[in-house]
């Protein structure tokens, strides 16, 4: 429900809903936070030659996307920093009720899941063991945040604010 206010001119002003500002203000601190993830991972990158070295070859050997991973580190955190700076500008212009916006976070919500199943599938499949039932805790972890903000995004409520700003 969106509740009337005037401006000085006795102009009527919408206040944006409480869903839309909680939903920006989550949306901007996570960008933030994995801007520091990001950046931390991209200077420690550069520290160590091969980052997490000690890894047993045995894990490497069972988990084939670590390997991927750690050649393409840097490469990787540097992604990771673009994706966050994206996900801090569209939080702040949805904030501001830009229709655009709502459909970047969405976009970026969609490829966070699938970047999330592409690698956890790799600890979920079989031989059936701790690490399977780690990775599918950690696959849900990840995933179940981004699918509810999905959720949220396209709620009628959300849907109606952001494009009444079109109008």
């Amino acid at each position: 429900m969106q509740i009337k206010q005037f401006d000085a001119m006795n102009h009527v002003v919408e206040k944006r809903p409480v869903s839309v500002t909680v939903i920006g203000w989550l949306v901007v601190a996570s960008g933030i936070w994995m801007l520091l993830g990001g950046l931390g991972s991209a200077m420690q990158s550069l520290v160590w030659s091969t980052p997490f070295d000690p890894l047993p070859r045995k894990m490497l050997e069972r988990f084939p996307v670590y390997a991927f991973i750690f050649r393409h580190y840097f490469a990787i955190t540097i992604l990771q920093c673009l994706i966050s700076i994206l996900e801090i500008i569209s939080g702040i212009y949805f904030l501001r009720l830009r229709p655009w916006a709502r459909n970047l976070i969405e976009w970026i919500c969609w490829v966070m899941i699938v970047g999330v199943l592409l690698i956890g599938i790799q600890f979920v499949l079989p031989p059936l063991d701790y690490f399977s039932v780690v990775g599918l805790m950690c696959t849900t972890a990840f995933i179940v945040p981004f699918a509810i903000l999905v959720y949220f995004l396209r709620t009628p409520e959300v849907r109606k604010t952001c494009q009444a700003t079109l109008a």
